[in-house]
């Protein structure tokens, strides 16, 4: 390449714009496109404006193969297949040296398609039409850096046409062994004939022969119209034997190399504190979890979401000093954890003061609506009474005022009385609407599990209801809905909360779906600013004791506080409102802390660190969580007789903490889309490194065990070989067909 070529960037820039080839950004040391989707670029080349903005310094690149970039390319996992295929020394075309063996450049011909062991010649892929390579000077994970074979970089020779070999093999690719060992073949097709039934006769040979399998292809070519000669026949089969018997020795005695670290393992998260939870629900919570024996995090963001839920609409913060920027507490959340770790029990206790506010209240309803049954019918006697006096005063012939019969019908100020509710399971948006209108403070949305929810709203059909929860996270803007036979009804608050229990391997599945497919941009996934993935405890104790029943009487004490929000907060504190919301102003150090908390927020958000990741729009939410979380915790404090007035300092302290503990869960829940194998890849390596895999083993042995990203064959072998590339392990397939993982030494 040319000197001035200096960079990945540049050499990108000089694939698009010089060779006219289709290039596509791939994740720095990976094979991973670095974009959500590339189709459109298997048809059209992206423009030098999207080269410059996709492409970094650090990025690798990838030659999208076939008409678009008018190549096709022979891609040999093995340096000895090039000697054994093309005896004559390396074509005159454009060939690349990759980690394992070649990457071969061709001029496109129509007729050709991606193929695996192509030709029936293990090692032998090609690569066309929506298919791609990595080019020069690119990394692989294993460090290792793509070069051109000196004379033959795509400067210094043109594309040469597909060397015959191709073509024959085409023919054979898919003719069954059975009729090729039949023989009577001519010329132009024998050579790659004899390559796949030698290769064949080997692979399935317990103890390899050469002398067996050389005297069977000399018999075999006899019947050739003419023959080869027996020269060619011995120097191909041996050539084979060679091949595959050192195949099977590096099963039996690997060359180990130094292993390269997993560039991409979960990535750790930070545990909450006791410090940082409300000390009205402190005790509580640690009690609870121990007696549990499980992390206090998913209790703690239950409860939480669940006081959140009951102020609602009761109240809000400004957290500027003078801009009418307006915030409610309402705020959606969830617990990941794996099956049979606790998660349901974990968040009924979080929001286990619920069901004794919807006991209390289903009482209240019932005595209201006895009341008002009785009201009513003591309301229509009278009313009744009242018509027979007028109608007998009508006939002596007395005029009477209709406004003095109407007062005394009318039901007046008798409403129906309404249940309160605090929390549903489910519901169509239009019940959830009615119940809106009905609580117009708010409640929350409770999902045993969680992704079943999520899971609907991607469904076809389903995008109103989508738009609808969409506008119930803001919490402050009213929504209109219109149905025919229903009519039209306005909920003036749209104000839910929603908090459930989700499994990892469910979740990885969507944010896969969702993020990796370029789905859901709308950004609901990143609406769940209270989404967790606690690490589970390591050590476990017996605990057999009583609730704390004083911790336990206080956090109920404050939630029933919650629940009468806007009958107990003391107005004087309410500077203003906004949308008949009452709102609260920061103290004047909470205002400090809040206002250097926002501008570093704001220069990360538009600094390069975050661009184009789902972690930035993720964060940009956090603009409301941390003055969401103050209100909250500012609040929670009052209720429980610890402040009044203005939100303290301490409460923006706890909201800021709460952010940067929150960021660690958000980071390790993004990562499940950069690369799902070398997620597998880590886990199984975990596995390893604990002795739960044993040397020899086979991707059956391992994948049965039902492990965390492991249970399928096809999780089982991306990720063997990945740590294959990596050098932790040596996955070759054996002779019988079988795979066969062997350890590196130092994880024996």
């Amino acid at each position: 390449m040319k000197d001035n070529i200096t960079s990945l960037a540049k050499t990108a820039s000089y694939y698009l714009l010089n060779r006219h080839f289709s290039v596509l950004p791939i994740k720095p040391k990976s094979k991973q496109p670095g974009v959500s989707s590339w189709t459109s670029y298997q048809t059209k080349p992206m423009s030098e404006a999207e080269c410059v903005k996709l492409f970094s310094d650090t990025s690798n690149i990838a030659i999208i193969c076939g008409k678009v970039s008018g190549i096709i390319v022979i891609d040999l996992d093995d340096k000895a297949l090039m000697e054994i295929l093309f005896p004559d020394g390396f074509p005159n075309t454009p060939i690349a040296v990759t980690a394992r063996g070649f990457h071969l450049y061709f001029a496109y011909e129509t007729g050709f398609s991606n193929a695996l062991n192509f030709g029936g010649i293990i090692g032998f892929d090609l690569k066309s039409d929506a298919g791609y390579v990595i080019a020069p000077p690119s990394v692989h994970p294993s460090g290792f850096i793509y070069t051109w074979v000196e004379g033959h970089s795509i400067e210094d020779v043109p594309l040469a046409p597909l060397p015959a070999l191709v073509k024959v093999k085409l023919q054979f690719e898919k003719t069954p062994i059975a009729e090729l060992e039949k023989g009577g073949l001519g010329a132009g097709a024998r050579n790659a004939a004899l390559v796949r039934l030698v290769g064949k006769w080997f692979k399935v040979m317990a103890v390899l022969s050469f002398d067996i399998v050389l005297a069977k292809a000399m018999q075999w070519n006899l019947k050739n119209k003419p023959p080869l000669s027996e020269g060619e026949v011995s120097t191909t089969t041996k050539s084979i034997y060679e091949r595959e018997l050192k195949k099977r020795q590096l099963e039996d005695n690997v060359e180990w190399g130094t292993p390269v670290e997993l560039p991409m393992k979960i990535p750790p998260v930070l545990a909450l504190t006791p410090d940082m939870i409300p000390v009205g629900f402190r005790a509580w919570i640690v009690d609870a979890a121990e007696r549990m024996q499980v992390a206090i995090d998913g209790i703690a963001v239950s409860a939480i979401v669940t006081a959140g839920s009951l102020i609602g609409r009761a109240c809000g913060i400004f957290p500027k000093q003078f801009d009418d920027w307006f915030v409610v507490s309402n705020i959606w959340g969830g617990f990941i954890a794996e099956p049979g770790q606790k998660k349901s029990p974990a968040i009924a206790e979080g929001q286990f003061a619920l069901r004794i506010l919807a006991s209390e209240a289903d009482k209240e309803y019932q005595l209201a609506s006895e009341k008002h049954d009785c009201e009513l019918f003591i309301h229509k006697t009278m009313a009744d009474f009242k018509k027979a006096t007028v109608k007998k005063q009508i006939n002596k012939g007395v005029l009477l005022d209709s406004s003095d019969l109407l007062s005394s019908i009318s039901v007046g100020d008798l409403k129906k009385p309404t249940l309160k509710r605090y929390s549903t399971q489910d519901g169509t948006i239009e019940k959830i609407g009615e119940l809106l209108q009905e609580n117009p403070q708010g409640f929350l949305i409770a999902r045993d599990e969680l992704i079943g929810w999520l899971q609907s709203l991607e469904k076809a059909g389903r995008e109103g209801d989508r738009a609808f929860y969409l506008e119930a996270w803001n919490g402050t803007d009213s929504y209109t809905i219109d149905r025919i036979g229903r009519g039209t009804f306005t909920i003036p608050g749209m104000c839910l909360s929603i908090f459930g229990g989700i499994t990892p391997s469910r979740l990885r599945q969507y944010v896969y779906d969702v993020i990796g497919n370029g789905a859901g941009n709308d950004g609901l996934l990143q609406r769940f600013q209270l989404l967790i993935w606690p690490d589970q405890l390591q050590s476990y104790e017996h605990i057999d004791r009583l609730p704390d029943k004083t911790a336990l009487q206080r956090a109920l004490k404050i939630f029933k506080w919650l629940g009468m929000v806007q009958q107990k907060l003391d107005l004087d504190c309410h500077q203003q409102t906004k949308n008949e919301i009452p709102g609260i102003h920061l103290s004047e150090p909470a205002q400090v802390l809040f206002n250097n908390w926002i501008t570093d927020l704001e220069v990360r958000l538009r600094s390069s660190e975050l661009a184009g990741t789902p972690l930035e729009a993720h964060l940009s939410k956090y603009r409301s969580l941390m003055p969401s979380l103050a209100l909250i915790f500012h609040v929670i404090d009052i209720a429980d007789g610890l402040c009044f007035g203005e939100v303290s300092e301490n409460a923006v302290r706890q909201g800021v903490d709460w952010c940067v503990y929150l960021e660690s869960h958000a980071n390790r829940i993004y990562s499940l889309n950069e690369l799902p194998e070398m997620l597998s890849a880590s886990v199984l390596l975990d596995h390893i490194r604990k002795g739960d895999v044993k040397d020899g083993c086979s991707p059956r042995d391992i994948y049965r065990n039902e492990w965390r990203c492991l249970k399928t064959h096809v999780e089982t072998k991306a990720a063997l070989k990945l740590l294959d590339e990596y050098g932790w392990v040596s996955f070759q397939t054996g002779h019988n067909g079988q795979g066969v993982v062997r350890l590196h030494p130092d994880l024996g």
